[in-house]
Formats: structure tokens, sequence, C-alpha cells
């Protein structure tokens, strides 16, 4: 009987501890209730800790929002998380959020989980939990020192010889058996170049990435969206060199062998 008493207190505490970092415990977000004057304005981490002791009052919490928003912030950490589809990072134990334009995906794109950021911009938004917990997005806006660092062009490191064209006209005549053997063999996933002037780039979408068709080219170059900033100026009639490994597949239509390569900016011709 002892024993089940014990045993019950024991789970009755657990549930009670769980139930208080739940509904308005501490935590690692929480900090010490300051003035409206102490708070440092420019740090999104300390804002949010500020609004979070407004409690039940989201009035406050709102008018104290207002004189924030859109204000200048900066937060510099450790990244725990990289959100791809709405191009979001965090970092951990602080409710801050930097949210990156489509203008800038590149800049998050290029990070890593573990990696040291600076997000640099102005407050966009915030939301409340359970236990009057606060996160705060920052709309990402680059400094001049990070459009330097993130907008340059990766140094090549990489060549490659082989004409993807020319094997693609090379498949184009060969029997439908001798050609699936000589893909595999010899191009598939293979790194090579195609160059030739554009006829169209189109924008990407759910499905597929941005693309590059050549006019008379069977090889189309797919540029992946943290390259995509490379070719943004890139438009019909351009001279453009596309390097990188081709795809697992091809099409033979019209009597044309049609394949892709995936565009790596490291690499360039021998």
């Amino acid at each position: 009987m002892h024993i089940c008493f014990i045993f019950n207190l024991r789970k009755c505490l657990l549930l009670s501890v769980l139930s208080l970092l739940v509904l308005g415990g501490c935590n690692e977000e929480d900090g010490p209730k300051k003035l409206e004057s102490e708070v440092d304005l420019l740090n999104p981490n300390d804002v949010k800790i500020f609004m979070g002791h407004f409690g039940d009052d989201g009035q406050s919490r709102l008018e104290f929002w207002k004189k924030v928003e859109n204000k200048e912030a900066v937060f510099k950490g450790k990244i725990s998380k990289i959100n791809t589809y709405d191009y979001t990072l965090s970092y951990p134990n602080s409710g801050v959020d930097c949210k990156f334009a489509n203008l800038y995906k590149h800049h998050l794109l290029k990070q890593n989980k573990g990696d040291e950021f600076e997000c640099t911009g102005v407050y966009e938004d915030y939301k409340t939990y359970v236990g009057d917990k606060v996160r705060v997005t920052v709309k990402y806006v680059p400094s001049e020192e990070a459009k330097l660092k993130y907008d340059a062009p990766p140094e090549i490191t990489k060549f490659t010889d082989i004409d993807a064209h020319s094997l693609s006209l090379k498949m184009s005549k060969m029997t439908q058996l001798l050609r699936k053997d000589f893909w595999e063999a010899e191009v598939a996933e293979k790194e090579m170049y195609v160059e030739g002037i554009v006829g169209e780039v189109s924008s990407p979408n759910l499905l597929l990435d941005a693309r590059v068709v050549y006019y008379n080219k069977n090889v189309i170059c797919a540029v992946g969206a943290r390259d995509e900033y490379l070719i943004r100026n890139l438009k019909k009639g351009d001279s453009f060199l596309c390097a990188g490994k081709t795809g697992s597949n091809y099409v033979h239509l019209e009597g044309k062998s049609v394949f892709t390569i995936y565009f790596d900016p490291e690499m360039g011709l021998k």
C-alpha cells in the first residue's frame, strides 16, 4: 500500500511539473522581467522575452510591438533549423526566426545547420504560444558585407571537357537498344558541359528547377534554387556555359535524344 502511495505521489509530482512547463513555467527562452527602457530594441531575443512577460495582456503586447515593427533588428547565433519551404532559419533557445525574401534565398541556401549567421533586417511579425511564449520574425535585409559574400559567384575548382551536345547527337543516331546501353555507360550522371545561345529561360515551379533552353542544342540546363541568382540577368540571345552532372534519364523524341545537365557553378571548362 505504501509503495502504491509513493508511486502515485511521484506520478502526480511529475504531472505537476510537466503542467507548469507547458502552461507557463520557465524554460531556456525565458529571462528576467525588465522595464521597457531597459530592453535592447535592436535584439530580437530581448524583445521577445519582454513581450512574453505581458502574459494575458495581449493589447499591451500589441502596443509595444507597434513601436518596434519595421524597425532595425540584428541577431547572431548558430543555426538550429533551415526551412527551405518558406525560406526561414531558426536559432536554438532564442525564439527568433529569420525570414528571407525570394531575392535573397540563396543567402539562406548557402548556410548549413550549426553555422553561425547574423540576421540583419527589420521586425516583421510575432506569434504567441501556450505559456505566454513569443516567437519573433525578422525580415532579412542583407548588409553590404553579406551581399559581397553571398552574391559573388563561387570559385571554379572543377573542370570538364566532355561536350554533352555532341554525345546527344551520337545517341540520336543509335538504335534504341544501343542508345540505352550507351546512355548508362557513357552519359548518365557524368560531368560534362553544354554551351550555346540561349533560346529561353524558364522560372522554377514546385516540380522543376529553373531551366535554360538553348537554340539548336539537345541538352537542357537545370539550375537549382541556390544558384538561380547567377542566371537572373540571363536572357534570350545570350551565350551561356552550363557545366555539371547529367541526370539519370533521357528522352528520345522525333529522332532526337534530349537530356539535362544540373548546373554546378564551381565547374568550368578544361
